[in-house]
């Protein structure tokens, strides 16, 4: 395992000259790489490329090495196997030195940054050892930090009004043309960082730590871990009992540590800010970032939160039929309104209309008084 992934670690020698060998490792590695996609291959190829070798250069490309070296290269392109030499030298005898071993990967470049290295140590062969890693993140595996949930604010305070008064104090002591606010910032935060650590309690934390894990409990992982030291050390049927006793004290304080945690954790859900509430929910739900947020949904003029990814896609199916529908009624709505605006425009103007008028000859003094001032609408009468 190469952490959680599950990779395939082989180690290969090719004879010098054996192309049959070469054949036999391209059969081999194709049968790996149907089942597998994560291998690492070292092995001692006898062939030698530009590629992992920088000493080959102006050699024959009918050497022998140097064909080995073109059916590697054939192999490594067939199954997208990756070289991670850098062109050191890892053989030495006498005054010759090349590059016959040779370290291959498949899928693991995208786990993080693969780093491969001569190791300088003494193994009694012409070969230099190898180091190969996978990943370069190197994560602190104990930490000291200040226990907040602790911290005196009594005493902080008792403290820091002393030093800032004197620090005050040195300030109106100073002439006003050498005052600089940077300098006097970083001596307000150098004071205030100073009277935290004087009364801050720290502890040591890993990113195992659980924030219910007190020390209480801390002790009682002590003794049993000395408990699984003494049982193994000797294995008497008195031992184990009460190794297995402990640990099934243990676990039970665990647990009940743990749900008290929860449960206060989750009394301060009323409490605090919408933010503040999301923020407790990834940290009780122990993610960082929630791939499905919960949707609101107002039910008899109560509020309720989805969580239940059924429940969400139920919901988000529905809204677009909802909505659909609450959009078809307003439409009809509007529509009737507009309907009724427009009967009733027609019926006032057919009480307020004058046929007569309207269907009578046109006289020469209206078309007289009217023509070159109107538009280009053409009367047609009926």
């Amino acid at each position: 395992m190469c952490g959680r992934i599950k990779t395939i670690i082989g180690s290969v020698y090719i004879p010098p000259g054996d192309f049959k060998a070469m054949q036999l490792l391209d059969t081999v590695i194709g049968n790996i790489t149907s089942s597998y996609t994560h291998v690492i291959i070292g092995m001692d190829a006898n062939a030698r490329s530009l590629l992992w070798d920088d000493k080959c250069v102006g050699v024959s490309r009918y050497c022998t090495s140097v064909k080995m070296g073109d059916m590697l290269e054939c192999i490594m392109d067939k199954y997208g196997l990756l070289v991670h030499n850098d062109g050191t030298c890892t053989y030495h005898s006498g005054n010759y030195s090349s590059t016959p071993d040779v370290t291959l990967s498949l899928g693991l470049s995208q786990y993080g940054i693969t780093k491969w290295s001569i190791i300088l140590d003494e193994l009694k062969s012409p070969h230099d050892g190898i180091l190969f890693e996978v990943g370069n993140n190197v994560q602190c595996v104990r930490k000291e930090v200040k226990d907040w949930n602790k911290f005196d604010w009594t005493a902080y305070g008792s403290i820091t009004s002393t030093v800032l008064n004197e620090l005050s104090h040195q300030w109106m002591l100073t002439d006003y043309d050498d005052f600089d606010v940077d300098i006097m910032a970083k001596q307000l935060n150098d004071k205030i960082n100073e009277c935290v650590d004087k009364v801050a309690i720290k502890k040591i934390i890993t990113k195992h730590s659980k924030p219910w894990i007190n020390r209480e409990i801390s002790n009682k992982l002590k003794d049993l871990r000395n408990s699984k030291k003494k049982c193994r050390l000797r294995r008497s049927r008195a031992n184990v009992n009460e190794y297995i006793k402990l640990q099934s004290e243990i676990d039970d304080v665990i647990k009940k540590s743990e749900e008290e945690w929860w449960i206060s954790e989750c009394d301060k859900l009323s409490e605090v800010s919408n933010s503040e509430k999301w923020k407790l929910i990834n940290k009780l739900t122990n993610q960082s970032n929630m791939v499905v947020q919960p949707i609101r949904k107002t039910c008899n003029v109560v509020q309720n939160y989805l969580f239940n990814d059924d429940d969400i896609c139920h919901e988000l199916e529905q809204y677009p039929i909802c909505k659909e529908q609450a959009n078809l009624s307003v439409d009809l709505e509007i529509e009737n309104e507009i309907q009724k605006a427009v009967s009733e425009m027609v019926h006032k103007a057919r009480q307020d209309c004058d046929y007569a008028n309207i269907n009578a000859d046109i006289s020469d003094y209206k078309v007289t008084y009217s023509f070159d001032k109107g538009s280009d609408t053409i009367l047609i009468t009926l």
